[in-house]
């Protein structure tokens, strides 16, 4: 029988390296002439793996920059190690912008948090309450030096006053905020900023050596001496000024504090001595009285930055 077409061949059972294929070699240059030749299915797969991989390579840019091929299972390992794993990184890394971080601790909201960079560190330190800069406010106008800015209840104000024989603060209960508004846990901080406060105070002339103080006070967390582990909230004094014993201490004598606080601290004032509250030194001309006009009576106000 005679073979025609390559159909005719019986099948082969599994193509294998040393079987031969028959292929048509072009001669002659141009006249388009061939010349049947005998190939081995090795030398073919050979060729088109060269050809594949040049092109795999080139199409992907798969070598180093000294033409080494590239590993791409190591390159994926090391993927991994960037992304989940531990790695040591070397080198100058520039970040266009801020990094985030999972928020993985109960106190952290659920959102990312950002890293916090060297530009980031100083903003935050210089936008403290520890600084008050041009740039900062205040709720109300305290008013100019040596002059009230009011004589009723403001809210934007915080407010101490004591009561005749007073020696604290959180024993009053102020008329003018929301009816009889008790203050018997102190004034809070509304904000986070530079706390100033002062008023007037005036003795009953019997003032002892060893009472004479006045002290600002914060309602913060003291370690339980019987349990190291247990907090408890306490009155704490976190400013003290002397009373000076004087000839006019009975009229009117000026006090002040000035402290950083953060939102929601509650505040209260406490002195070593009972008050007077029957004098009038609050009617004489020139006074710098702001809160209600009265004697024994202090106002605050929180310098912060807009954003607090």
């Amino acid at each position: 029988m005679t073979i025609r077409t390559t159909s005719q061949l019986p099948a082969a059972s599994a193509a294998n390296d040393s079987q031969l294929i028959e292929v048509a070699t072009p001669v002659g240059g141009t006249s388009g002439a061939h010349v049947s030749q005998k190939l081995t299915v090795g030398k073919l797969r050979d060729s088109f793996d060269s050809t594949i991989k040049a092109s795999a390579v080139a199409a992907l840019s798969a070598t180093d920059s000294s033409g080494a091929l590239i590993n791409v299972r190591q390159l994926r390992a090391d993927a991994t190690s960037l992304m989940s794993g531990t790695r040591n990184i070397g080198g100058v890394k520039t970040f266009t912008s801020i990094p985030q971080i999972a928020a993985t601790l109960a106190y952290q909201s659920s959102k990312p948090e950002q890293v916090v960079n060297q530009k980031r560190a100083l903003e935050l330190i210089q936008d403290n309450s520890m600084f008050v800069g041009p740039g900062y406010m205040v709720d109300a106008d305290p008013g100019t030096d040596g002059s009230p800015s009011t004589t009723a209840y403001r809210p934007e104000f915080m407010y101490w006053h004591f009561d005749d024989f007073g020696t604290d603060s959180s024993q009053w209960s102020n008329p003018e905020a929301n009816g009889r508004k008790t203050e018997a846990d102190g004034a809070m901080c509304a904000h986070t900023g530079w706390l100033t406060v002062y008023g007037w105070l005036a003795d009953n002339g019997t003032v002892r050596p060893a009472q004479a103080w006045v002290g600002l006070f914060a309602n913060v967390q003291v370690r339980d001496p019987d349990d190291p582990s247990a907090m408890r909230a306490r009155w704490v004094p976190i400013q003290m000024q002397p009373w000076i014993i004087g000839q006019k201490s009975s009229e009117r004598q000026y006090v002040g504090f000035n402290v950083p606080v953060r939102a929601g601290l509650r505040l209260k004032i406490k002195t070593g001595f009972p008050v007077n509250g029957d004098t009038g030194g609050f009617a004489e001309q020139g006074n710098a009285s702001l809160a209600l006009n009265q004697p024994n009576t202090f106002v605050g106000y929180i310098i912060r930055a807009q954003s607090n």
